[in-house]
């Protein structure tokens, strides 16, 4: 049996794979529940009541540099809410997407890797590979290097 996935869109061409074991739920958080927090990196769109605690909501366009200002004209953000356990604590953001694909089977050792990018060079570590996949390029998403990633200091000011 091949590792699982989700698979969704961040861009029209931006296709990514999140182990599915890290994936907890997929949400639609309205615009209104949203509370945006001053002098926070740019890439966060805020935090939401989800399950009684805080929900950081990372706006995935924004930190991958997709777009330069976010869209406050969203009326719902769809989201996958994901996990990340380390030895002292669960942790949980949830992500941003425009799209979504679906749970998909990748074997990834005999899949055809692919040497292009899509991404600025600065996030190539957060993933483990390129494939292509269904005649298209997917990246497949480290979950504990994002989160590293989002908990360092020059990137960020909480840790989540």
């Amino acid at each position: 049996m091949f590792p699982e996935f989700f698979s969704f869109q961040l861009a029209d061409s931006i296709r990514i794979a999140l182990p599915l074991a890290h994936v907890e739920k997929i949400i639609q958080i309205p615009q209104k529940q949203i509370c945006p927090l001053p002098g926070i990196a740019p890439y966060w769109a805020g935090v939401a009541n989800y399950q009684g605690s805080l929900l950081w909501i990372l706006d995935s366009e924004q930190f991958f540099n997709l777009i330069q200002e976010r869209s406050f004209k969203k009326t719902n953000w769809t989201v996958i809410v994901v996990t990340f356990q380390t030895s002292e604590i669960r942790r949980r953001i949830a992500i941003s997407v425009k799209a979504l694909n679906g749970i998909i089977s990748v074997d990834l050792t005999a899949s055809s890797h692919s040497s292009f990018f899509p991404l600025l060079p600065q996030f190539q570590s957060l993933f483990s590979s390129s494939i292509i996949y269904e005649n298209e390029l997917l990246l497949v998403l480290e979950t504990e290097a994002l989160f590293t990633s989002l908990s360092t200091p020059n990137l960020s000011f909480i840790d989540v």
